[in-house]
């Protein structure tokens, strides 16, 4: 999965390996041990109009996400890899088309996804075997939206935002944006789930003062391109080897034209007291 942004040239902090990082969000308690270094330096944060202009697209995407919700819910009901039988069966015809031989092929890993505990991963993997796939939003509050939410590698960005909102509230500042930056998933910071679901993504946010409050409400956006790319060389850890080189051959699929990109995006609302 690749990321729309492209990555910013400003220099990172690091948080050490078996330090404890926590979700600086209000009302928020998830609390991880950071098993590798982590950067939490900042994206390109703008201020003013510019912050503003990132808040009102988010905004904007995320009414338009809740407007269109229901009726991407049903189409997703539609695709539930938990209510679908494999129609692998005339392989000797369907091998005379690559794009029909990939897609049963396909087709079948994602209701085996569903059945070991990967739902997401294989309703997103069928959602791409057809010729015009739909983009999908998942407005605040959406069910996917709130269990990204509650992943390590969620906390992580956040911790960067929290940390440019404070210094700007120290500098009596109302409102700050963030853009330009891109983060991945892993097994280990989001579970393998998402890990198979998101993989590379890309992320913006803006954040306001509230009038009358010392609280801050923090707008986020997560943007992600459903899709495969080649690796090479392959990974030699386990099970990352052989996850990856499942995803080189989706990437032949997609290039026969059996596997489809869209974009999916997903939007989150915290308050943040400095």
């Amino acid at each position: 999965m690749t990321s729309f942004a492209a990555e910013p040239n400003d220099t990172n902090h690091v948080v050490s390996e078996g330090s404890t990082i926590k979700s600086p969000w209000d009302g928020k308690s998830q609390t991880f041990k950071v098993t590798e270094p982590v950067e939490t330096g900042s994206s390109k944060v703008v201020y003013g109009d510019e912050a503003k202009a990132i808040g009102d697209k988010l905004k904007k995407s995320q009414a338009s996400a809740a407007e269109n919700y229901n009726i991407m819910n049903q189409e997703s009901s539609l695709n539930s890899v938990n209510n679908t039988q494999s129609n692998m069966a005339p392989i000797q015809r369907a091998a005379l088309n690559s794009k029909s031989w990939y897609r049963s092929e396909f087709n079948a890993l994602a209701i085996a996804m569903g059945t070991l505990d990967c739902p997401t991963a294989g309703n997103f993997l069928k959602h791409s075997l057809q010729d015009n796939p739909s983009d999908r939003e998942y407005p605040v509050g959406s069910s996917l939206s709130n269990a990204f939410s509650l992943t390590k590698i969620y906390t992580q960005i956040s911790i960067e935002m929290a940390q440019q909102i404070k210094k700007t509230n120290s500098q009596g500042g109302n409102v700050i944006g963030g853009m330009g930056k891109s983060a991945a998933t892993s097994i280990g910071n989001s579970g393998l789930d998402f890990y198979l679901t998101v993989g590379k993504f890309s992320y913006d946010w803006m954040a306001e003062k509230q009038p009358g409050k010392s609280s801050w409400k923090v707008y986020i956006g997560i943007h992600d391109t459903y899709d495969y790319d080649k690796v090479d060389p392959l990974p030699s850890a386990f099970p990352t080897k052989y996850i990856t080189l499942v995803a080189n051959h989706a990437a032949d699929a997609q290039q026969a034209g059996a596997i489809v990109p869209y974009y999916v995006n997903m939007f989150m609302e915290q308050t943040f007291t400095p």
